[in-house]
């Protein structure tokens, strides 16, 4: 394995060399970024300039992070490639999935995170080539700078954090004698930006050059890591057991709950690395043990996490964001079979450094895939999403035109005209009314305000227990129910009854000659009720939003529920100080419960 004691001089020789090396390169990226976000504030929507902030941001980061004296010229052209070959695969993203011209949301969220994950995995392989001449799949290599990133990049973190603790300290000592010229100067982002990646370039230069420290940190890391990694696998051993003792029916609700396996998955391999080390085999009995053990437990959560979206995907279809939720959930349960594997072979700790590097390998390439039309998850989205819609799995009212045309890009437009001509579609016209809509729309929420949906949605939604109204012969105002379709209250609000149970009260506590309506919206899982007062005033309805309750138990939530249903309600009188300047009456009021108790005024006061 090669030395890992301190290597003075292995990064640059001198401060000069430092200073030219990394803080010349740090402040010219900050004043790259500077010159892109000036471009951007003038309103210059182009996936160029996009492009344009990925090579600023990944080309000199790379050559921070890998740049030796041994590997100058190789690493210069390494982080060249990176950063090109990033904003290019954003560019061909663009150019695929998204809308001519233009920067598509989704599009870029996407090529963000698949970018990241090709930031950390292709550095690591590189030095491991170029700076330790070692094979690519040499493990003991890869698993040093793998693990060494993080520790290089919390600590430059934390360097540029201490900087800007020591600017604001100077800028508020010369602004205490009325100097306002540092201030000014240190928080424009001309010099701001600068100065924040000139310090991280620098900090990562003096991390990496006394390497010792970034190996003392890392065992450190390693040693906390170590305490945690038995309590995790109490916590997972005994969560798994429960759960098949107890019963899955209250286990799934989508993606939260296969996102929080798939968090359990990533945090437990974490650890167990940790522990394992580059060695693969823990002195520690009980930590051996402990990973062990946590390892048989990873094929459980995984199959959980893969139930989940099962049942998300079969009821509800694909979309974009779901692709890639499953894409990490079999990524995840990959991780958590090759750990299981692993403890069953006597050379189990040999399979797994090489099946961890297939499968970075993989993750690389399928990084890049999302990112081309070889995996066009835009196209299996909408070709789903129709199919739904044309077998009756989706009906006209519930389809989601806006996803299709706001954030599916041109795929989804070029599916919503292909609508268009097709007859054979059920309730055509319905669909027809929609799409046009929403093409005149310029943008979701426009839509969402300008689609009146059909009047017996309240019918529905009282049968169907997502609202309860209250008195229960409540005969509502007819300009109230268009105005609560028109801003979603039913579809968005009170989704259903898993999410949300809803109660309109009907009300005349506000002494008005118009209708008054309360909407409280509770969500079961977190014992909280949200508030809403709907009153009319110079002929049109508005909202005002009261207090969002959050009960301490469950009994407590469901008799605040019950009091209203029962018509448990009085009508309450608080007074408020406010503040009178001639004529004027100035009102500080809002929702904020630590200002309403500091105005109100007791009995004993009034």
């Amino acid at each position: 394995m090669p030395d890992q004691t301190d290597r003075k001089h292995n990064i640059y020789g001198s401060p000069r060399e430092a200073a030219l090396l990394f803080l010349l390169p740090g402040i010219i990226q900050g004043l790259a970024l500077y010159g892109l976000v000036e471009l951007a504030g003038e309103d210059i929507n182009s996936p160029l300039l996009i492009a344009g902030f990925i090579f600023a941001l990944v080309a000199p980061s790379a050559h921070f992070l890998t740049s030796t004296k041994a590997t100058r010229i190789p690493s210069a052209l390494f982080s060249i490639i990176l950063g090109a070959a990033t904003a290019l695969l954003y560019m061909l993203a663009e150019a695929a999935f998204g809308d001519p011209g233009e920067i598509t949301p989704q599009v870029l969220l996407v090529s963000v995170w698949a970018n990241l994950v090709i930031c950390y995995i292709a550095p690591p392989f590189f030095r491991t080539v170029f700076e330790r001449r070692a094979r690519v799949n040499h493990y003991p290599s890869l698993f040093e700078f793998a693990w060494n990133l993080p520790v290089i990049t919390i600590s430059a973190g934390l360097f540029t954090l201490a900087v800007w603790a020591v600017l604001g300290i100077w800028a508020a000592l010369f602004n205490l004698i009325s100097i306002d010229f540092f201030a000014d100067l240190f928080f424009d982002e001309s010099f701001a930006l600068p100065a924040t990646f000139g310090a991280s370039a620098v900090a990562i230069g003096i991390v990496r050059e006394r390497e010792g420290i970034v190996l003392a940190l890392r065992n450190v890391l390693f040693a906390l890591l170590r305490v945690l990694s038995p309590v995790l696998m109490a916590a997972t051993l005994l969560f798994a057991v429960s759960a098949l003792v107890q019963g899955l029916d209250k286990l799934w609700d989508g993606w939260s709950a296969a996102s929080l396996m798939v968090s359990a998955i990533v945090a437990a391999i974490v650890f167990s690395n940790a522990v394992i080390g580059e060695e693969g085999r823990p002195e520690n009995f009980a930590l051996r043990w402990s990973v062990r053990l946590q390892s048989w437990v990873l094929p459980l959560l995984a199959a959980f996490a893969l139930y989940a979206m099962y049942l998300r995907l079969s009821e509800y279809g694909l979309t974009v964001a779901r692709i890639y939720a499953l894409i990490l959930v079999l990524f995840a349960a990959a991780y958590a079979v090759v750990w299981f594997i692993s403890t069953l072979l006597s050379s189990g700790y040999g399979f797994l450094r090489q099946a961890n590097i297939w499968l970075a390998g993989a993750l690389f390439v399928v990084a890049v895939l999302v990112q081309t039309p070889v995996l066009n998850t835009w196209q299996m989205t909408a070709d789903d999403q129709i199919a739904r819609l044309k077998d009756g799995r989706l009906d006209a009212e519930t389809f989601d035109y806006a996803y299709f045309q706001f954030e599916l890009g041109k795929v989804g437009k070029t599916a919503l005209a292909n609508l268009k001509t097709d007859e054979t579609l059920p309730a055509r016209e319905k669909i027809l009314g929609q799409i046009a809509r929403v093409e005149a729309a310029e943008n979701r929420y426009g839509f969402r305000r300008e689609v009146v949906r059909d009047e017996d949605r309240f019918e529905a939604a009282i049968a169907d227990g997502r609202l309860t109204l209250v008195p229960e012969n409540t005969i509502l105002d007819l300009s109230f129910v268009v105005y609560a379709e028109q801003e979603g209250l039913l579809q968005y609000e009170c989704r259903d009854t898993d999410e949300a149970e809803c109660i309109l009260l009907e009300t005349r506590i506000f002494e008005s000659d118009t209708p008054q309506y309360v909407l409280f919206m509770g969500y079961p899982r977190a014992n909280n009720v949200n508030i809403r007062l709907l009153f009319q005033n110079n002929g049109g309805w508005q909202q005002a939003f009261g207090d969002y309750l959050e009960l301490s138990t469950k009994e407590a939530y469901e008799d605040f529920l019950e009091r209203i249903k029962d018509g448990d309600i009085t009508a309450g009188t608080i007074t408020f100080r406010t503040m009178k300047i001639g004529d004027q009456q100035i009102y500080f009021l809002n929702n904020d419960k630590n200002l309403r108790e500091l105005m109100e005024v007791s009995a004993s006061q009034d």
